[in-house]
């Protein structure tokens, strides 16, 4: 199975295995190289292996880490990195 897709199905099935309230278990996600969906040109990426939470971020919990991080505020960020809701 493509790298990619493979990250893609981890990370639906650690969001439907998520449960409100429920304490930080993070995951090993493997990392490898695939051509991205989007962007400009179709180079292929290289990920390396990283740690991903089983638990969605609640809007709580991001509130709260944005209020500790200032520098993560929608009007400190570049737009592409901010979700603007019409």
């Amino acid at each position: 199975m493509k790298p990619i897709f493979r990250l893609i199905l981890s990370g639906i099935s650690l969001f439907f295995l998520a449960e409100a309230h429920c304490q930080s278990n993070m995951v090993s996600i493997k990392g490898g190289s695939y051509i991205p969906l989007y962007g400009r040109d179709s180079l292929k990426v290289t990920i390396t292996d990283f740690q991903m939470d089983v638990y969605p971020v609640t809007n709580e919990a991001f509130l709260e880490f944005v209020k500790k991080k200032p520098k993560w505020q929608r009007s400190k960020i570049k737009k592409l990195f901010a979700t603007t809701i019409i």
